[in-house]
């Protein structure tokens, strides 16, 4: 195993240990485990997001909301969401609205409007997540996947 993140279909409902070996070699490692119930998809021999990650599941703050970051707005006809990118890390904020051929326009305030798949790196409440994980983790599959349809940056 090499690449992450990495889905592990348990064969059966027993006690388990998650061992993270690093061969013999030194270093450090960041990890998590999350253990979703009911019946998951087969496994993958690996999940290819490693390359360039692009799932970011926002946290909401000590109240239970997001508006620190999201911000529902009525100033279009439809209604749009403004991000506040100035409050992620640098990488991350790079990484949003870097679609190259994105379908966007100027809303009535000056702000500019993106249609679509339009980041890189996408923002997903961690509600919405867990309730509907797998397709966010394909959704990030295609992105990858078309990774050249982006601005990539990879430091800061």
């Amino acid at each position: 195993m090499t690449k992450s993140p990495y889905r592990i279909t348990v064969p059966t409902s027993e006690h388990w240990y998650l061992i993270i070996d690093l061969g013999g070699y030194a270093g450090s490692v960041n990890h998590s485990v999350l253990v979703f119930q009911g019946v998951l998809p087969v496994a993958k021999s690996q999940l290819p997001l490693a390359k360039e990650p692009n799932l970011y599941v926002e946290s909401s703050d000590e109240n239970g909301s997001y508006s620190y970051y999201l911000e529902s707005r009525n100033c279009c006809e439809n209604g749009c969401t403004t991000h506040h990118t100035d409050k992620l890390f640098t990488i991350l904020r790079k990484n949003k609205f870097n679609l190259k051929d994105a379908n966007k326009k100027v809303c009535d305030t000056g702000l500019t409007i993106w249609y679509g798949e339009s980041s890189y790196i996408k923002a997903v409440k961690w509600s919405d997540f867990i309730s509907n994980y797998s397709t966010y983790i394909e959704s990030a599959c295609v992105r990858q996947d078309n990774i050249d349809d982006y601005e990539i940056c990879k430091a800061v």
